[in-house]
C-alpha cells in the first residue's frame, strides 16, 4: 500500500479468501457475480455523494442489462458502524472508497480497491470512463 499526504495511491487486487456471507449480509440477488461497495462515513460529504451518482450513472449507462439480470450488485456501506469495522480494517479503509468483491458461491474470492474514484469525482465523465474500464476489467478477472 503506497500512500501520499494520507491519500491511497495504488489499487490493491487481493486472492484472500474469508468466511463472511456476502448474499446473506447485502440481500444479493446472486451466488457468484460481482458486487460493487461503496464505503463512506456516517457524515456524507459531496464526494461521497458525487462517488454514489456517478456510479449508479457508470452500471445504469453500461450494466443495465447485469443489473437487470443480478450478475451485479452495488451497495453502500457506512464504515463507521461496528458492524462493518472487519471490512473496514482488512480493507484499510479511512474515507469513502469503491471496492469491486468477486462473490464466489456466496463468498469473497478477490477484490479490488478503485482508488482513482475519490480522485474524480468532481469529473463524472472520467469517473464514469474510469468506472466502467476498472469493471470490465475486473469482471474478465472472473473467467
Amino acid at each position: 500500500v503506497v500512500f501520499a499526504g494520507n491519500i491511497l495511491q495504488k489499487n490493491r487486487v487481493t486472492m484472500e479468501f474469508v468466511n463472511f456471507d456476502l448474499v446473506k449480509e447485502f440481500d444479493l440477488p446472486f451466488q457468484n457475480g460481482v458486487l460493487i461497495l461503496q464505503f463512506h462515513l456516517t457524515q456524507r460529504c459531496k464526494f461521497c455523494n458525487d462517488m454514489e451518482n456517478h456510479t449508479k450513472e457508470a452500471l445504469n449507462i453500461y450494466f443495465s442489462d447485469d443489473l437487470q439480470d443480478g450478475n451485479i450488485a452495488f451497495r453502500m456501506i457506512d464504515m463507521e458502524l461496528p458492524r462493518y469495522e472487519s471490512l473496514r480494517k482488512k480493507y484499510d479503509l479511512f474515507t469513502s472508497t469503491l471496492v469491486f468483491v468477486d462473490v464466489s458461491g456466496s463468498k469473497e474470492a478477490r477484490w479490488k480497491i478503485i482508488t482513482e474514484a475519490w480522485h474524480l469525482t468532481d469529473k463524472k465523465q472520467k469517473f464514469i470512463e474510469m468506472f466502467s474500464s476498472e469493471l470490465i476489467e475486473f469482471r474478465q478477472g472472473r473467467q
